[in-house]
């Protein structure tokens, strides 16, 4: 659990087992991204939360990358996914494989969200999608799994017209020059000539004599005595009352419990043990740390979704004290359950 540096050869292709639980370099991965990739090998998701989507680059998903996962809600795999062994997630509702053509390890339990007790078996109650005709389609039908087609993207090339501007010579003229010249009391304006080379136009002398006239205007001015009153100077009384303290659970602050506030719990304790900044406020530290022991821990996300999962979503009548009481019964984990026959010892 010391590990702290890796170096991995480009010849390793697989990983049993979550061989880097735990460790200060998986920590650090994480809070790169949540879903860590090896050699193009998604080897680990268990920080992952909400709507994620596989880095493009990423050509397999190994068997246990997504052991252990609560919290992934959509997952999206870009066309560069050539091989699924496991996908897994007790909150997954949809899963979209764009690679047409991706190897889908054919078991009930490579993509799953539960376990059916009775039956014995791993289950998927959420969607598939994926294109017509393509291997997700198959897998999806062959285990009676939801399925969604989706629309297959089209290229339109566009060619624009040739567009040819013509631009017309300029036209110059040539006008002479103006002269004005003024005297003390009047001003007389010479004769003004123009002619333009094209169209020859002489204007005859136009004389104007403008007589100045001064007025002087003497004005006095008496100012009134003005007396100015000044209000009496009142301190002003400031009350400060304590904030109320933060909701239990509500991290962002909306004043509702939903898997957001999961989400974001999770993240900062991903970060705070990779060693930086958790990116809360102490208030938000406050509310996310629900069992109010010492530290923010991945135990306070699942306390979190199990609270939003009971009261709101089933609309179960329960306390934080009722959630907190049931530590036996967290939040059903892949690895507890044994969903997937991948995840046998």
């Amino acid at each position: 659990t010391a590990l702290s540096e890796v170096n991995i050869p480009a010849s390793v292709k697989n990983f049993f087992e979550p061989a880097f639980s735990g460790t200060p370099w998986l920590a650090v991965q994480q809070a790169k991204n949540p879903l860590v990739a090896v050699n193009g090998i998604l080897i680990d998701a268990s920080a992952a939360s909400g709507e994620v989507t596989v880095p493009d680059g990423v050509k397999v998903i190994n068997p246990y990358a997504f052991m252990d996962c609560d919290m992934i809600t959509k997952i999206t795999l870009p066309e560069s996914v050539a091989q699924i062994d496991g996908i897994g997630s007790a909150a997954l509702t949809d899963v979209t494989i764009l690679n047409p053509e991706c190897v889908i390890k054919d078991d009930a339990g490579t993509i799953t969200n539960g376990y059916d007790d009775k039956a014995g078996k791993a289950t998927f109650k959420g969607t598939i999608r994926g294109y017509e005709g393509s291997t997700a389609q198959t897998y999806a039908k062959e285990y009676g799994y939801k399925f969604e087609v989706l629309e297959e993207t089209v290229q339109t090339t566009t060619t624009a017209a040739v567009v040819t501007t013509t631009i017309a010579k300029a036209t110059t003229t040539t006008a002479k020059a103006i002269t004005t010249t003024e005297k003390a009391a009047a001003t007389t304006t010479k004769a003004i000539t123009t002619t333009a080379k094209a169209n020859a136009t002489t204007a005859k002398a136009t004389t104007t004599t403008a007589m100045a006239t001064t007025t002087t205007v003497k004005a006095t001015t008496t100012a009134a005595p003005v007396t100015t009153t000044l209000p009496t100077e009142t301190t002003p009384v400031v009350t400060t009352s304590a904030a109320p303290a933060p909701l239990r659970g509500d991290v962002t602050g909306d004043g509702e419990i939903s898997v957001d506030d999961a989400q974001l719990a999770l993240k900062a304790y991903t970060r705070r043990i990779a060693g930086l900044e958790m990116g809360l406020t102490e208030r938000q530290i406050q509310a996310a740390n629900v069992n109010g022991d010492a530290e923010l821990s991945v135990d306070d996300a699942q306390f979190i979704l199990k609270y939003y999962t009971e009261k709101v979503v089933a609309g179960n009548d329960i306390t934080w004290d009722d959630i907190l009481s049931k530590k036996a019964k967290k939040m059903p984990r892949l690895i507890q359950k044994r969903i997937s026959p991948f995840y046998k010892n």
